[in-house]
């Protein structure tokens, strides 16, 4: 009784100072620090060695009380997660994936860590922070809330702030595609809207290869590569996808909807990389290579093309290789067309499905004061501080809207660790963002950002798809645990990197064949049921 009184009390005590505007906390009181984990690979840059010494963070640290010792990684946030968990020695607050609670990814270990009593259960704090209410109850894909924000084995409670648009006119269009260096487009004479198909993409390869071309430094170009991990090589296999909302079609010889995984399409996609490795075509490296890696060879050039989103390819050549060799400027080509003959879509939910998100550790010692900096973070004035800095110092106001200055633009366009030395990394525990429909998105007007949009149009569906069904077979559970045991996405790298193309093929029919025993047949029949009583459910 008295645990439940003082319970009372203490969030009595907590709505009254919450109604108040965000103070400053005294100069003599010594912050609180907490650890934190930036658990995305290539995320180091915004936690720059001193950056909690610059005028930002000062500012944050000096309105919050509080401020963070950040931790970041070069490798998989799969693999850390697991080490994490596995440690039982979790920071006290995490920024990483939570893209489902389905096996193999890192959701399913977020969701086991607080099925543990590794997360702190936030349902008892958030009624009294607004910002984090509002980015944890709205916003969400229905679907997505069912299935994995309110998993049934969390039993009601909720662990994860999900880090979202505020609203579909916050949705970034990330306008993946495959992009080129122009000034070797230019050599060879290739329009490149012209290549789009998987044989013109490989005739351009091969001409590239044949070429001569080299990067900065004098070395030869790859003619075709990716980012960290292979990231994002699947983009020169569009011409494979079925050519609907998700990765399901029709597969013509059972008449049924089924995944790409039985599809003819995706041996043509294995072996279409696979033969790209085997004559020299794609760098069979970049399939497993550091972020660090990856970056070296981008930052001079020598990767011909590869498959990325616009704004992380752009940001990264702004602040490097367009800096001394602006006529390297990569360009998209295209787009390549899918297999229905129809250009690629970025389609989103209606809500978000699927995000980065915060966590916190179950032994954090001071929760409130964590939620605290997290809420201000998420208000418009924290906001504000976190994306444009201090007011006349990093920016001014214009007709109501904050504009950077001249001198910070230009810093923030090409010099990024200085940038981030200002303390600018703290928009990492800022989520829900609203830039957009505050009406001072700072990229909105940059030529690149229109051009993003042009390249692969944005549209929304609200609805379920065939994933969703597929996660409401009564046999799903079982049918996840046996396939656990095998991560598809590294099998198809072992596939497409393998001697023969009669190998390559085997790998995949292994797959299939484990999928038939944990229960394929049952699984496929009840979604395909499913979807001829609702002809609305996507696929």
């Amino acid at each position: 009784m008295k645990k439940k009184l003082w319970s009372l009390i203490l969030a009595a005590v907590l709505v009254g100072v919450l109604c108040v505007p965000f103070a400053a906390v005294s100069e003599t009181e010594e912050p609180i620090t907490f650890t934190f984990l930036m658990d995305w690979n290539g995320g180091a840059y915004g936690f720059p060695d001193g950056f909690n010494n610059g005028p930002v963070a000062q500012e944050i640290i000096k309105r919050t009380g509080v401020k963070i010792i950040a931790e970041t990684i070069t490798s998989s946030e799969t693999e850390k997660l697991a080490a994490v968990f596995a440690s039982d020695d979790l920071p006290d607050i995490t920024n990483g994936p939570f893209w489902s609670t389905n096996p193999g990814g890192e959701g399913e270990l977020i969701k086991r860590a607080a099925i543990d009593g590794q997360l702190l259960g936030l349902n008892e704090y958030i009624d009294n922070y607004p910002n984090i209410k509002k980015a944890m109850l709205e916003g969400v894909a229905q679907a997505f809330v069912e299935q994995h924000l309110e998993n049934a084995d969390f039993e009601g409670e909720r662990y994860i702030i999900p880090n979202k648009p505020g609203s579909d006119d916050d949705v970034t269009n990330w306008a993946y595609g495959v992009y080129a260096r122009k000034d070797i487009l230019e050599s060879l004479g290739v329009a490149p809207e012209s290549i789009t198909t998987e044989e013109a993409l490989r005739d351009l390869l091969e001409k590239i290869k044949a070429g001569g071309f080299v990067d900065i430094n004098g070395k030869p170009v790859i003619p075709a590569g990716n980012w960290h991990n292979g990231w994002s090589y699947d983009q020169y296999v569009l011409g494979y996808e079925p050519g609907g909302f998700t990765s399901w079609g029709l597969n013509p010889d059972t008449g049924r909807i089924e995944p790409r995984e039985m599809l003819q399409n995706e041996a043509d996609r294995l072996l279409y990389m696979r033969n790209l490795i085997a004559d020299g075509l794609y760098d069979a490296e970049a399939l497993t290579q550091t972020d660090t890696m990856g970056k070296e060879k981008m930052a001079t050039g020598r990767v011909a093309t590869f498959g990325c989103h616009w704004p992380h390819m752009n940001s990264f050549f702004e602040s490097t290789l367009y800096l001394t060799n602006p006529e390297m400027e990569y360009i998209p080509l295209g787009p390549i067309l899918m297999k229905d003959g129809e250009a690629p879509k970025s389609v989103n939910r209606k809500g978000a499905f699927g995000f980065g998100c915060l966590f916190l550790s179950s032994r954090i010692s001071n929760p409130e004061k964590a939620l605290d900096l997290i809420e201000f973070l998420m208000s418009k004035e924290g906001k504000l501080l976190v994306t444009f800095g201090i007011e006349g110092v990093h920016y001014n106001m214009v007709d109501g809207n904050p504009v950077r200055t001249e001198e910070w633009t230009k810093i923030k366009a090409e010099d990024q660790q200085r940038y981030y030395l200002e303390g600018f990394g703290y928009g990492n525990l800022s989520v829900d963002d609203l830039s957009k429909s505050w009406g001072w998105d700072p990229d909105y007007n940059k030529p690149g950002y229109v051009h993003a949009r042009e390249v692969r149009p944005l549209s929304f569906f609200d609805g379920f798809t065939a994933d969703d069904i597929k996660n409401t077979w009564p046999g799903i559970a079982g049918y996840n645990e046996e396939m656990a045991t095998v991560n598809y996405d590294d099998l198809k790298k072992v596939a497409m990197s393998a001697s023969s193309d009669a190998e390559c093929l085997q790998i995949l029919e292994d797959y299939r064949a484990k999928m038939r025993s944990a229960g394929f047949e049952d699984m496929i029949n009840f979604v395909n049921e499913k979807i001829k009583e609702d002809p609305s459910i996507v696929y």
